[in-house]
């Protein structure tokens, strides 16, 4: 003797499992954040903005575009930033690239970041150049912060001097 379900509660256990799939959701809470970062006044492109968090956020990063133009991704490209206060460092190095988006960044683009953001050293005789003050580039001595709210985006701007 086979057990048969009917469709009525197949088509229910079905749509539960929908809504609890939910909509494309964000596991993380994360936040639109942006902006841009600007050099003596000027478009800074190919500069890497590290969002580092001050109360246990994940850190978020996005390379600018030529416009200056910048978009935070925490894990996925896009997806933003965790709301909370951070720390803002800005560098730029001679090996920097201005990607389109941050879907067309190459594996090397992302290890960089990825580095940057865990702040590993590079294998010795490879260390990059910063191209801007060293100030931007720690947590301990940027003069950037910002306070992501808990919803809507946060669009910034960084001027570096």
């Amino acid at each position: 003797m086979s057990a048969r379900i009917g469709w009525w509660p197949a088509s229910v256990g079905l749509l539960l499992i929908g809504f609890s799939s939910g909509c494309g959701g964000n596991a993380l809470g994360t936040v639109e954040a942006g902006g841009q970062v600007t050099y003596k006044g000027e478009p800074l492109a190919g500069a890497t903005v590290t969002f580092v968090p001050q109360a246990g956020q994940r850190a978020a990063s996005g390379v600018s575009d030529a416009s200056g133009r910048f978009h935070a991704t925490t894990l996925a490209a896009g997806d933003g930033a965790m709301p909370g206060r951070y720390k803002v460092t800005v560098t730029k190095t001679q090996e920097s690239t201005v990607p389109k988006t941050t879907a067309e960044m190459s594996a090397d683009d992302m290890r960089k970041i990825e580095r940057e953001m865990m702040n590993q050293a590079p294998p010795p005789g490879r260390e990059p150049v910063n191209l801007l003050p060293a100030k931007y580039k720690s947590a301990e001595t940027s003069p950037f912060n910002c306070d992501l709210p808990d919803s809507g985006k946060g669009d910034f701007k960084f001027d570096l001097e």
